[in-house]
């Protein structure tokens, strides 16, 4: 796994954390980490502005409800979402195996896969490309493969994810990087076979979707 990871370096908490970590993260001084895509994991730092943390925790506080107020107001008036994800899978570095694209944003807790909501007007594969691009840097190079368009309940409203699955070898270009520093924390690329802990429920179904293991879903 590479990750991504950036953090405030006065932090009495962040100086008393323990060394050792069982998966490596690098934390860089006001800055971000970008994770090579071309090299599995070829790791150069980027400059970022200084004092994010309290914004990352003011966003965490506000977001939540926020979104619950705004969309069961969208959902009474008859509103619905519909987002787009893409499961973006390469060959391990060692060959055997395979990785997956992993974000972790400022506003919740855990690993999800990168995505977000369409624009009016905008077509689900236009918003994937423009999404992985604001997300990760990465531009979208080849038709991904639709999985499935699921519904889920979205703080309140009905919401219907699209799924896509990129070729993370053949079909995206460039450097998987934290581009959103305010609503990105960390960013990595993983074992499909070893997630992160904090990995989310719906990001474990959809691999083992996409493995095989179970009958794709109806439901995010």
């Amino acid at each position: 796994m590479q990750s991504i990871k950036t953090s405030e370096p006065d932090d009495p908490a962040d100086r008393a954390a323990p060394a050792a970590e069982a998966r490596p993260t690098l934390t860089a001084e006001a800055g971000a980490i970008r994770a090579a895509k071309a090299d599995h994991g070829t790791i150069a730092p980027a400059g970022m502005p200084a004092g994010r943390n309290w914004r990352h925790r003011l966003l965490a506080a506000i977001y939540p409800p926020a979104m619950w107020m705004r969309n069961r107001l969208r959902h009474r008036l008859g509103q619905q979402s519909i987002g787009v994800c893409g499961l973006i899978v390469r060959t391990a570095a060692a060959g055997a195996g395979s990785e997956v694209l992993l974000v972790r944003h400022s506003y919740r807790p855990g690993w999800f896969l990168p995505g977000g909501g369409l624009k009016r007007g905008e077509a689900p594969l236009a918003g994937l490309a423009r999404e992985l691009l604001e997300e990760t840097g990465l531009t979208l190079t080849a038709p991904p493969r639709l999985q499935q368009i699921y519904r889920q309940d979205w703080f309140g409203m009905v919401d219907y994810p699209i799924l896509f699955v990129v070729d993370g070898d053949s079909g995206i270009a460039g450097t998987a990087q934290v581009m959103d520093w305010l609503e990105i924390v960390e960013i990595g690329w993983f074992a499909t076979d070893d997630l992160p802990q904090e990995t989310h429920v719906s990001v474990r179904l959809r691999l083992a979707e996409w493995r095989g293991e179970q009958p794709v879903s109806d439901i995010w």
